[in-house]
């Protein structure tokens, strides 16, 4: 008989936490598990939803009424609580939240697997921080850290005693392809992924960008994304005067082509938990320039180069680095390869298996 897992989201938005979780849910063995996604926020309809749906996994959306703080709130603790008493699951794995669900396990006396997507202190306060310590008292919880530095700093913010690591993961199949040759054989293509947000810190790699454009003229760089400041960043280019090497993409469903015709992964964050476009770009076969954040020292090894958060010049003297030594590219591209092998979605998925068949 399959046991029942129910996966919780905050919501359904294309963000890491939930792409993993959706890729997680495509991928989980059928025969063995039936598996249904409840989702604390009204329906939206995007490449989330329909993937789900192309892939005949339920999801529960939570339906508002009356939109209003308290009521608002009220309304969600009441239709979980009925979803899951309908659903009767053997297992309860949520992802991101820590108000409704915790709550609602602490009242119910429901044990839950937690996910933790992002750095501890993003998402501690009075509340959140009272509710894991009820919940730790009552053994009502396991967490499961992204990262082992993710894991670390959920243990030093909560006062928690252990966390379980397990790595976001890749469907390497999709990037196995052969990498497009530029029609400029002398340009060298740099590729960013992520969301026009803050945190990626957009500016800092423009800046370094342009620093080693005024010496390294045979090169460009691909912006994909879409985002709260995305406006802003173009108007910074135009002002840099660098709209020919920079190109801003915009969001798209499938990186594959684009990392197929770039040389380099950069990545410029303030703070990442342990990202899949970098998971992405390592199986698709490029070095990886990256920002010290994050799970990020655990991934990137000698298959790319570390640089510390904020520093333009280290930023663009490393992009120089692999501008300048084709060999030093091809070297690493080739470990990129070899190193996400431990990241492929069927090993991740067994890991989850493993901790579900043990609770």
């Amino acid at each position: 008989m399959r046991r029942k897992i129910a996966l919780i989201l905050p919501n359904l938005d294309e963000n890491g936490g939930q792409i993993v979780t959706c890729t997680l849910l495509k991928n989980m063995n059928r025969e063995k598990y039936q598996v249904s996604l409840f989702v604390l926020s009204p329906y939206v309809k995007n490449r989330l939803t329909l993937m789900l749906q192309q892939e005949n996994v339920p999801v529960n959306f939570v339906k508002i009424n009356l939109d209003y703080n308290y009521v608002r709130s009220i309304e969600i603790l009441y239709w979980l609580d009925n979803s899951i008493k309908k659903y009767e699951p053997d297992i309860i794995h949520v992802h991101l939240d820590t108000l409704y669900t915790w709550f609602w396990a602490i009242i119910r006396k429901k044990y839950i697997l937690f996910t933790i997507h992002s750095e501890a202190k993003r998402i501690y306060n009075r509340i959140s921080g009272f509710l894991f310590q009820i919940l730790k008292k009552k053994n009502l919880i396991t967490v499961i850290g992204v990262s082992k530095g993710i894991s670390k700093h959920f243990c030093e913010v909560f006062g928690a005693e252990s966390a379980i690591t397990i790595y976001n993961p890749v469907e390497i199949s999709n990037f196995k392809c052969e990498r497009n040759i530029n029609e400029n054989k002398n340009e060298i293509r740099f590729v960013h992924v992520a969301r026009f947000s803050p945190v990626k810190n957009h500016k800092l790699l423009i800046n370094s960008f342009a620093q080693l454009h005024k010496m390294r003229k045979n090169t460009s760089l691909m912006l994909i994304g879409d985002g709260q400041n995305l406006h802003d960043i173009k108007m910074y280019v135009s002002q840099l005067h660098l709209n020919k090497s920079i190109k801003f993409i915009g969001a798209v469903d499938d990186v594959t082509s684009f990392l197929k015709q770039s040389d380099v992964f950069v990545l410029s964050s303030k703070f990442e938990a342990f990202p899949v476009s970098v998971l992405e770009a390592m199986a698709a076969g490029l070095p990886i320039i990256s920002t010290k954040v994050g799970g990020l020292p655990e991934v990137v090894r000698d298959n790319g180069i570390l640089v510390e958060p904020e520093n333009v010049n280290e930023l663009a003297n490393a992009m120089q680095r692999l501008v300048d030594d084709k060999k030093l590219r091809v070297k690493m591209g080739m470990l990129s390869k070899k190193y996400v092998e431990q990241y492929s979605v069927e090993n991740i998925i067994k890991q989850y298996e493993q901790l579900y068949d043990r609770t």
